[in-house]
């Protein structure tokens, strides 16, 4: 390894990734060919995985310490499972350059990221923080293209300017990483970017970075992780006094759309539940629901019709049932996380 401080330090933390971690590695390492050696430094560390993964990352250093001869490979084991947000600390610790880059697990990065993520930062010193919008999902089940399509889309509604970080891939000055606590239960990620945001940082998302998610999930999974991801919103939008700018500029990647969606799609329940008891008010609630119903297409028009242009009819309407189902899931999750936080006073929920 040179002696002169790397420009970039990719950090890459593992826990039980073995399906997707040798893509991942793999396509590293071909980004990492497009840059100066003597600019770059991996740092790979397993969170106590219970399966092959650090095997996979040691083999993956050993292999490459020739090949990348000027890049230095790091590899870091934690004895027990800490948690992401700990593995990203410890990343942290040992990275020497000024420019941090993390790196999920389960994505795999096109050949020319990490030399565009430089010059990006070469070019724009006013920037603090960069993230990256995954593309499309090409195969595998509904709920994977769903998900893919569906982030794709939301993030894809921030033209360049963004007020958040989007964890699967994003990189930023070293100097401007804030810590957050090993025992938070929300999105990491998350809580750094709003905290940078409200800081005043120049926070960016790149639309046409070569970014794949290779997560897979069954239509179980996908509702659990929706339940789980904004039960953990609700913990920082409590946190953060959220309120303040919720219908100006909606809350982290959500855009307000989103956001009424999901209150539209939660208000709509009640309503059910009151029509199914005999009421002289039965046609008022069916007007009502009527009406929220209406409103929750119109916000959702935009995206049904960018599922349809890229899976079409029958695809789109399952999503349409999907879209409303998730709505609801997310609405709950929200309001799980929301009474959670209010009651016991703390994000260790």
């Amino acid at each position: 390894m040179s002696s002169a401080q790397p420009a970039l330090s990719l950090i890459i933390p593992v826990f039980s990734s073995q399906k997707t971690l040798f893509e991942c590695l793999d396509a590293c390492k071909e980004s990492l060919q497009r840059v100066a050696p003597e600019q770059t430094q991996v740092i790979i560390v397993d969170d106590a995985s219970e399966d092959m993964s650090a095997a996979i990352a040691q083999e993956f250093c050993q292999e490459n310490a020739g090949e990348l001869c000027n890049c230095e490979l790091l590899f870091v084991q934690h004895k027990e499972n800490l948690g992401a947000i700990a593995a990203r600390h410890s990343g942290v610790r040992e990275a020497s350059a000024e420019l941090l880059v993390f790196l999920d697990s389960d994505v795999v990065i096109g050949p020319d990221v990490l030399s565009r993520v430089l010059q990006y930062f070469a070019e724009n010193e006013n920037v603090s923080a960069i993230s990256g919008n995954p593309r499309d999902a090409a195969s595998g089940s509904f709920a994977t293209r769903y998900k893919s399509t569906y982030m794709r889309f939301i993030l894809g509604l921030w033209k360049e300017k963004a007020a958040f970080l989007y964890g699967s891939f994003f990189a930023l000055r070293k100097p401007v990483y804030r810590r957050v606590e090993e025992s938070y239960r929300g999105i990491e990620d998350d809580a750094l970017g709003r905290a940078l945001a409200e800081e005043g940082h120049d926070l960016r998302i790149l639309q046409d970075l070569d970014i794949c998610h290779l997560r897979e999930y069954s239509y179980a999974s996908l509702l659990k992780n929706d339940f789980k991801v904004s039960r953990s919103y609700a913990f920082l939008f409590v946190d953060t006094r959220g309120w303040r700018n919720l219908f100006s500029s909606g809350f982290s990647h959500a855009p307000r759309t989103q956001l009424l969606s999901v209150i539209c799609a939660a208000s709509s329940l009640p309503l059910l539940v009151a029509m199914l008891i005999p009421s002289s008010l039965k046609e008022v609630l069916c007007i009502c629901l009527a009406l929220i119903l209406l409103l929750w297409a119109l916000l959702n028009t935009a995206f049904l019709n960018a599922i349809r242009i890229k899976h079409g009819w029958a695809f789109t309407c399952f999503s349409l049932i999907h879209t409303f189902i998730d709505h609801v899931v997310m609405s709950l999750g929200i309001l799980s996380g929301i009474v959670s936080r209010l009651t016991r006073g703390t994000t260790k929920s």
